[in-house]
């Protein structure tokens, strides 16, 4: 008899940042016989603008080994911002190959930093993910308090709330994206939006109980924007620490779909 082995497929991890530093500690571990460890243009934005780098070399020490552990232990580092990503898959075109060589040379100079060979990083930057942080915090903001007067102005079921927080979403990405790819999709090409429905229901559920006199967390945007690398019933999940991110999720799918998005409840349903 022959005995064929079937090797099954690993699902891909995308990690939020604080991984990195706990895988380094100790206090988190990865099981690379099922599961392979992404790092992330995400993870490089953290690592870039952290406080640690102004910080006395014991906290400096901290992120640069962090760094060399997402070097070291990532099976792969997504060199694709994430509305890159979001908008690649949403709009069925390519990757721009100068971003992913740009990306390149920043993490490269990230790499130097953690090495000591340069005591601070100079040149490369990251100001695109930067910009659509802000524009994200700065949009949310702005759709709530459209939303607050509109919801005001004429009585909504919760559904037709939901629904129109939706819409609001899409439009918004298509004219920001549409802009940031120099595209003029419509809306009847842009219909199925399935390719970023884990991010845009996540995010319908951050803008229902944003707060508009309180900007939301940079990290929990940053966190928000990983979700552009996860597609429903797909072979990636999020790996967060971030409590309100998951909250978020948890909230905009049912129980049976959120544990095939969130690495913790994907590991601990499977043991």
């Amino acid at each position: 008899m022959n005995l064929i082995i079937v090797e099954m497929t690993k699902k891909i991890v995308m990690c939020d940042t604080m991984i990195w530093y706990d895988l380094f500690n100790r206090t988190e571990s990865f099981d690379k016989t099922k599961y392979q460890y992404y790092g992330s243009l995400s993870n490089i934005a953290d690592f870039l603008s952290s406080d640690k780098m102004t910080h006395d070399e014991f906290e400096k020490e901290k992120l640069k080994q962090a760094i060399r552990t997402m070097e070291n232990e990532a099976d792969e580092v997504i060199m694709v911002d994430p509305t890159s990503a979001g908008s690649s898959e949403w709009f069925k075109i390519g990757i721009d190959k100068e971003e992913v060589n740009g990306i390149r040379n920043i993490y490269h100079e990230l790499l130097r930093y953690a090495r000591s060979e340069v005591s601070r990083i100079v040149g490369p930057t990251i100001d695109g993910l930067i910009e659509a942080k802000d524009n994200f915090r700065k949009g949310s903001i702005s759709t709530k308090r459209q939303l607050v007067d509109l919801f005001n102005s004429k009585e909504y079921s919760e559904d037709e709330q939901h629904d129109i927080i939706i819409a609001n979403i899409l439009r918004w990405l298509e004219t920001e994206w549409n802009k940031m790819r120099g595209t003029d999709y419509s809306n009847e090409e842009l219909a199925n939006w399935e390719p970023i429905e884990v991010f845009v229901k996540s995010y319908a559920e951050f803008i229902k109980t944003i707060n508009i006199n309180q900007p939301p967390n940079k990290n929990t945007m940053i966190d928000l924007l990983q979700l552009l690398y996860v597609r429903i019933k797909g072979s990636t999940l999020i790996w967060t620490k971030e409590s309100k991110l998951l909250k978020k999720v948890r909230s905009a799918f049912p129980e049976n779909v959120w544990k095939d998005i969130i690495y913790q409840d994907h590991i601990s349903q499977n043991q």
